[in-house]
Formats: structure tokens, sequence, C-alpha cells
């Protein structure tokens, strides 16, 4: 049997308004690093219908938000492997900030930088 996973994104209401669109669960956060904790906590804690397993795969976060989540709360956030929390570029565009993020993932995961 199959497990069917939910997407959410967490960013502002101009970045996140057409992912409703798309099917994906939408939290709107303000710039505070506090707030963007508490929302992401909120929807790592929803359980699929079992109520043993998460009912996300994927939380995306805009880039502007992700940078704003000190360096204890974001190892907290990211300590299980599902929800995996990805930041994305928000409607200004990419600060390069992901794409780092994604890197180190990597390169933590296979040993070395195969992203380049």
């Amino acid at each position: 049997m199959s497990k069917d996973y939910k997407l959410a994104i967490v960013g502002s209401k101009d970045a996140c308004i057409g992912f409703r669109a798309l099917g994906l669960t939408v939290r709107y956060a303000a710039e505070k690093s506090s707030e963007i904790v508490e929302v992401i906590q909120e929807l790592k804690s929803q359980k699929d219908e079992s109520g043993e397993n998460s009912k996300f795969a994927i939380i995306f976060v805009a880039e502007n938000l992700y940078q704003k989540i000190d360096h204890e709360s974001y190892l907290k956030l990211t300590r299980d492997a599902l929800p995996a929390i990805i930041p994305i570029p928000n409607i200004t565009g990419s600060t390069g900030f992901g794409v780092e993020r994604l890197k180190g993932i990597v390169e933590r995961a296979v040993g070395t930088n195969i992203l380049g």
C-alpha cells in the first residue's frame, strides 16, 4: 500500500498564493524567526490518518524566511527525515542561500559536493 504524502509551503501571501492552486498546503509567516519556526513546527506535527507518520513529505520555505531561522532551531526542525524542509526562492528571486544549503546537505549525504 502506497503512502500519500502532502506538500506544504511557508512564505508571504504574495509568494505562496499560486501554490494553493497546485494543491499545496499554504501557511503564511511574518519575518520574525519565532513565528517562522512555530509555523514549520505546526506543519511537522500534523500526522497522517494512522497518526504515526508525518502528513507532509516536503515543507518548502521561502528563502528570505528560511535565512532567519537560527541554527539551533534549524537543527531541531531538520533532525527527522520527513518532512524535508527545503528553501525556495521567493517572488523577488533567489539569494543563492537555498542552493548553498542544498549543496551542504548533499555533501553530508554522499561525502562530496556533486552539485558543483
